[in-house]
C-alpha cells in the first residue's frame, strides 16, 4: 500500500558541504523517510571524511548506501512474490 506524505522533505543539505540531496518519486523506503536515511548517512560519515572527496566519489558512496537500504527494504518482499532468492533476481527485473 502506498503512503502519501504531503510534507515530505525532498531537498536537504549534506553536512557543511556545499552539497544537497534531492529525491523524487517515493518519499519513503520501507517504514522510513528518505530524509531519515540521509541523516543516517551523515551519522555514519564525518564531514571531514568527505570534505576532499570529488563529487563523483561522494555520489558513488551515497548510491552504495541507498542501494543497500533499498535492497534490504524491498528484497524480502520481492523475493517472496517472485519465489526466488533476491540475489537470483537479475537487477533489470528489480523495481
Amino acid at each position: 500500500m502506498a503512503k502519501v506524505y504531503n510534507d515530505a522533505e525532498k531537498i536537504f543539505p549534506l553536512f557543511s558541504l556545499h552539497v544537497g540531496l534531492v529525491t523524487f518519486g517515493v518519499a519513503s523506503l520501507g517504514q522510513r523517510t528518505i530524509r531519515s536515511y540521509g541523516l543516517e548517512f551523515e551519522l555514519e560519515h564525518r564531514s571531514e571524511e568527505l570534505d576532499d572527496l570529488p563529487l563523483e566519489d561522494l555520489a558513488h558512496r551515497l548510491w552504495d548506501f541507498f542501494r543497500r537500504r533499498y535492497d534490504d527494504a524491498i528484497g524480502p518482499d520481492l523475493a517472496r512474490d517472485d519465489e526466488r532468492d533476491y540475489d537470483e533476481i537479475p537487477p533489470e527485473e528489480r523495481p
